[in-house]
């Protein structure tokens, strides 16, 4: 789950739906005899299973103490119970190591795939997502259809017909470079440095392939006036987790594949330089990208708005780096005219510019400055290359993927009808939607999960209610904030509408090659987004595609989005039992909401704007609580990585994890006081359904990763691994260790309240 500025499955809703209403009508005379039998011998095959399942889990047998009538027996149940016992450890003592009673048994029985670098609740939804979205994408295109459904399947068949691929080979690649004016790492010889324009050249691979080099720039509301748009300029991306490159000592395998990485490329591209050569060369590329990596801003660092909100006329801000070295300028103005060349867009003298990372850019002219050019040149190529290359032939992506390797510990590729599907997703997911939400999704699913949402919003406010530690103004502030949060469903009532479905992509148009296919929508996703700046800002925009299992918050539009893909078990379903929904989507949508008052959304206000509504006093309260739980997270050590959690960079999602467990079970709590109890789950008798609630939160989160794998994550990622994500809200919550009857232990998980971190 993720903050957006900063959360399918073949049996999908609708098809469980249908199942079980035909089940529970299948006393009607209406039903064939055939079928009855079927629906009957599955439903028995299911409770089978549950009593195996119990039996080899060791669960206790049921006593006196629990009535036969208080046991769940419908469909729903049953699969309910079926997920649990599938994954749980009970021979795990829940209240020492909850991820591992919750999921060991998930743990043993799901490794990481060998083309993946990690297995997960998630993953397996996204799998069967991406099995229905192939289907799609293999039939035949239909003149009834939007013109863009039609083109995402030819995109598609494009994609994975590798024979053409292959014999167009390696001859597009070389025409893009050629057009940058060629690549000093393959022919020194030819290569004219009196041509180049470093400048010109990064704007180009911005434009161009969407890869930030460099610098970055982009287009995006205005954080303290969210009604318009503003240019952004930004430190770039780097070909390495920026935790890599700051520390290479540290990482010396890494950097030896990245090097290794960049000289195979050249050789296969035909290099006229020997191999001493070429790694003469990838060790100054290595070297400048370091020097740029070190002088750049951590991604904790970058969640200080105020920090990173510099706004200048762009010609005042030409005048401060011009200061910097009157014999090396950046001319923006050069800069942004060529990155908005084919946009439409025409930038002015005096444009509003905001500047994120003064610090980088002040600093970035020295080293600019120090370089040599055909370094400088190298690396603009090598960056631009290597986004382009997995998109050519099959030598070259074999290289891709042995870099790939020793970044993710994955053992094989990807097959090429699931790359080609997410490169599919990646433009036209919302085409793609279209089709899927007809295949699959059950719009009643809808309502219901619409419930949720205002039962989770009011249980944040009565949180915030209670909350002792805010003065009264801030917390009539957060109220106001919570109503203002907009909810987005399951997928855009506009994709019901052809008309409406051509005009989002209008202007998008297909090549003669996949690889030229590629260029075009990254040129037309880039100016795209870049003629928003003359636009208002839609606050009706989806932040996602329907078929994203996932769900997030956008501060700037105060709004949370959860699509179709996600509103499905092990998440969500019409017939599972509420304590599983509320454990499930349930936290979902209060991690989403308390994402607007995590340490990144609480500087934004009700209209998505970055404005301070907090009292001084609750400021010093709330950063305090933060603190807290920013130093026990850094206290958290993955053993596989050998690293602790950086309880700075997943502080925010840290936030939204412990607030939306504590928001969903209170809501769950109040659906139980006014519809009465829950019957209990059959093979699973012993467990209360309050005790059912915590397991379907840790249920979600049942994953396998490799090590490479957890150390990118633990580099890179917002989100803490996913014990912690299990581990680290129940031990803040009192109410897992009441239901669990777990006795104080510091090393358990109910720690002594002193150790306990609490925001919301």
């Amino acid at each position: 789950m993720r903050n957006s500025s900063v959360m399918g499955r073949v049996a999908s809703v609708a098809v469980l739906t249908a199942f079980v209403l035909l089940a529970t009508t299948s006393t009607t005379p209406t039903l064939g005899a055939s079928l009855l039998h079927q629906k009957s011998s599955n439903y028995n095959q299911k409770l089978e299973a549950i009593r195996e399942l119990s039996k080899a889990a060791g669960a206790p047998q049921i006593d006196g103490s629990v009535n036969q009538e208080e046991i769940c027996l419908t469909e729903g149940c049953l699969d309910a119970a079926l997920d649990i016992l599938n994954a749980i450890n009970m021979t795990v003592d829940p209240c020492k190591d909850f991820f591992q009673y919750s999921c060991g048994r998930w743990l043993a029985n799901n490794p990481v795939p060998p083309s993946a670098s990690r297995w997960s609740r998630f993953n397996r939804l996204r799998d069967e997502v991406n099995n229905v979205t192939q289907e799609i994408l293999n039939e035949e295109p239909n003149d009834q259809d939007a013109k863009p459904i039609n083109q995402v399947k030819d995109f598609y068949k494009s994609c994975i017909d590798i024979d053409a691929i292959e014999v167009v080979g390696l001859e597009p690649l070389n025409q893009v470079i050629t057009e940058f004016g060629g690549w000093q790492l393959l022919n020194p010889g030819v290569w004219n440095s009196s041509a180049f324009d470093w400048l010109k050249s990064v704007a180009e691979v911005r434009r161009r392939s969407l890869q930030s080099v460099i610098l970055s720039v982009y287009v995006s509301a205005d954080l303290k006036n969210t009604t318009r748009s503003a240019v952004y300029l930004d430190q770039p991306g780097f070909g390495l987790p920026r935790g890599v490159l700051i520390t290479p000592e540290n990482y010396t395998a890494l950097i030896t594949a990245y090097e290794n990485y960049m000289v195979e490329v050249a050789q296969e591209l035909g290099t006229s330089q020997t191999e001493a050569q070429l790694r003469t060369s990838a060790k100054a590329i290595i070297e400048l990208e370091v020097a740029m990596a070190k002088i750049s801003s951590s991604d904790e660092a970058r969640y200080d708005i105020d920090r990173i909100y510099n706004p200048y006329a762009l010609n005042e801000y030409q005048t401060i780096t011009d200061g910097v070295d009157t014999e090396f300028s950046i001319v923006w103005k050069n800069y942004l005219d060529q990155v908005f060349s084919s946009s439409g867009v025409a930038i002015t003298d005096n444009e509003f510019t905001i500047v994120n990372e003064l610090e980088y850019i002040r600093n970035l002219i020295p080293i600019l400055k120090g370089a040599e050019a055909d370094t400088i040149a190298n690396y603009i190529v090598w960056r631009l290359v290597s986004g382009l290359i997995p998109d050519t032939n099959a030598a070259m992506r074999a290289i891709v993927f042995k870099f790939q390797q020793a970044l993710t510990g994955a053992t094989v590729p990807s097959t090429r009808d699931v790359t080609c599907a997410n490169a599919a997703n990646g433009v036209f997911g919302m085409a793609i939607g279209v089709k899927y939400i007809e295949a699959v999704f059950d719009d009643d699913a809808k309502a219901e999960v619409n419930t949720l949402v205002e039962n989770l919003r009011l249980s944040f406010k009565e949180m915030v209610t209670d909350a002792d530690w805010m003065q009264d103004e801030t917390k009539t502030e957060a109220i106001a904030k919570a109503d203002a949060i907009r909810s987005f469903m399951a997928y855009p009532d506009w994709l019901e509408n052809k008309t409406a479905v051509e005009e989002f992509y209008q202007g998008l148009e297909l090549a003669d090659t996949y690889f030229n296919s590629q260029l075009n929508l990254a040129l037309y996703r880039m100016d795209k987004g870049l003629k928003g700046l003359r636009e208002p800002t839609n606050r009706d925009e989806w932040i996602m595609y329907p078929g994203v299992v996932n769900a997030a918050y956008s501060p700037e539009l105060n709004s949370i989005t959860f699509p179709a893909g996600i509103l499905q078990p092990p998440f969500f379903g019409k017939l599972r039992p509420k304590s599983q929904n509320y454990g499930g989507i349930g936290v979902v949508i209060g991690h989403e909401i308390t994402h607007g008052f995590d340490n990144q959304g609480a500087q934004f206000d009700k209209d998505g704007n970055f404005n301070n509504w907090w009292d001084d006093v609750t400021k010093v309260e709330y950063d305090a609580r933060a603190q807290c739980m920013s130093d026990q997270y850094s206290g958290f050590f993955a053993e596989a990585a050998g690293l602790n959690v950086n309880g700075d960079l997943t502080l925010g999602e840290n936030i939204a994890d412990n607030g939306g467990l504590r928001e969903s079970y209170r809501a769950y709590q109040k659906y139980v006081e006014e519809n009465g109890q829950e019957g209990r789950l059959p093979g699973l008798e012993h467990l209360s359904t309050n005790q059912l609630f915590f397991l379907g939160y840790a249920n979600i989160w049942c994953e396998s990763i490799t090590p490479e794998g957890l150390v990118n994550q633990i580099l890179t990622d917002p989100h803490s691994p996913a014990e912690f994500r299990v581990k680290g809200p129940v031990r803040n919550n009192a109410e897992f260790a009441a239901a669990f009857s777990c006795p104080e232990d510091e090393n358990g998980m109910n720690p002594p309240e002193e150790d306990e971190c609490t925001v919301w």
